[in-house]
């Protein structure tokens, strides 16, 4: 066993180096990444392709897109980016690698340059985005009318035609477009988050998420107290996605959740708090005494 292999096996080692040093949790394995990005081995040249005197490990690999898309100008970063797109086959996994990729790099400290250049690959993404859906949406729906007319046309032709069979068959295929659908929405509204500006608010202790989220369901339920004479509530409005947009836009432990699904952990978490817990009841009564 080399000494690599000895301190990553060695927890209290693995830790102190951790901490001292960084740690990265990616294979140094040559070629064990996902190749979106068209790439060569040999000499450098002036095109669109990555080039590697070897065969690279995944962070070099993904560093040389970056590094190359830095040192180009305006209209040729769409180029560079719709070079590699048109030659990976799988659309979607390509534009959410880049826009988690470029997401994360844009959250550190770069210089203008470099920020500068992300940001135009980012507008390639969203745009590039936007129109693939709007193409799929397309697709989708020529593909309802024909499966409908398929159907009908069978049944039409069959000696007798069953109106249960007809419904089954159409609702089963609706079924299929309705769960595409519901999947491009949510992309579709990742994206549009992307759009709007966000913090980087990082809890201290992760075992703490749950708890965030039920304070500001304790918050959203503050309401004047009896003797003051009102029944009027603190928020008008403050609905459960409003949480959830929150949470995903300003704090790191919940950006790599979709939003629908962090509406569903609050409507769960909802259910669970006990108002005649000591620590709730105190809890409420402290922010309505704040307030009122």
């Amino acid at each position: 066993m080399n000494w690599k292999d000895f301190i990553d096996n060695n927890m209290l080692l693995r830790n102190m180096t951790g901490d001292l040093f960084g740690r990265a949790e990616y294979s140094n394995a040559p070629g064990a990444f996902t190749p979106y990005f068209q790439y060569r081995i040999g000499p450098k040249r002036n095109d669109y392709f990555l080039y590697f005197p070897k065969e690279p490990f995944l962070i070099r690999y993904y560093n040389e897109f970056f590094n190359k898309l830095s040192g180009l100008l305006g209209a040729d970063i769409y180029k560079y980016i719709e070079f590699h797109w048109e030659r990976y086959e799988n659309k979607p996994d390509f534009l959410r690698f880049l826009r988690y990729e470029l997401s994360d790099r844009l959250k550190k400290k770069l210089s203008s340059t470099y920020k500068q250049k992300y940001q135009t690959a980012m507008e390639w993404t969203l745009e590039k985005q936007t129109t693939w859906q709007a193409d799929q949406q397309k697709l989708l729906r020529n593909e309802v009318e024909n499966s409908v007319q398929e159907i009908i046309s069978h049944q039409n032709g069959a000696t007798s035609i069953s109106t249960e069979s007809v419904a089954r068959q159409i609702s089963e295929k609706v079924q299929d477009y309705l769960d595409k659908i519901t999947f491009a929405a949510e992309e579709k509204l990742a994206t549009a988050f992307l759009k709007l500006p966000s913090g980087d608010i990082e809890l201290n202790n992760r075992n703490h998420e749950e708890k965030l989220i039920q304070f500001f369901l304790l918050l959203r339920e503050v309401k004047a107290p009896l003797h003051i004479g009102k029944t009027e509530q603190l928020f008008k409005r403050f609905a459960d996605i409003d949480i959830a947009s929150i949470l995903h836009l300003h704090f790191d432990s919940y950006w790599d959740k979709k939003v629908p699904t962090l509406q569903k952990n609050i409507g769960q978490l909802n259910s669970q708090i006990k108002p005649n817990d000591p620590r709730i009841k105190k809890l409420a009564d402290a922010m309505r005494e704040f307030f009122y």
